[in-house]
């Protein structure tokens, strides 16, 4: 797929995916609890309650790569490197991640 970065996923690294938190867009970064073909899951808290997403690995945005990465996002401490750039762009344009 056109825009994608080829990434080795692994359940030591923070990754960066948007889920709905309170019926709106928000962006988390969090260490997988499982790894799948097609899906990576997720646990974290949403400051309200423990939640549970299963997010394509197509649909996730960024990895944590404090070497390597090219970006800095507002509310999360490191530098990403972007993995899908189109989806992510679309993100920034929609105002739900802000960079620095």
């Amino acid at each position: 797929m056109e825009g994608l970065t080829p990434h080795q996923f692994s359940l030591n690294e923070y990754y960066m995916f948007v889920a709905q938190v309170k019926r709106k867009p928000d962006v988390i970064v969090e260490k997988p609890t499982s790894i799948k073909q097609d899906e990576i899951t997720f646990h974290f808290h949403d400051g309200q309650s423990a939640q549970i997403e299963s997010i394509a690995k197509s649909e996730i945005l960024a990895v944590g790569d404090n070497r390597h990465g090219k970006i800095s996002v507002n509310g999360w401490k490191g530098r990403y490197r972007v993995l899908n750039q189109p989806l992510f762009d679309k993100y920034v344009e929609k105002g739900v991640i802000k960079t620095h």
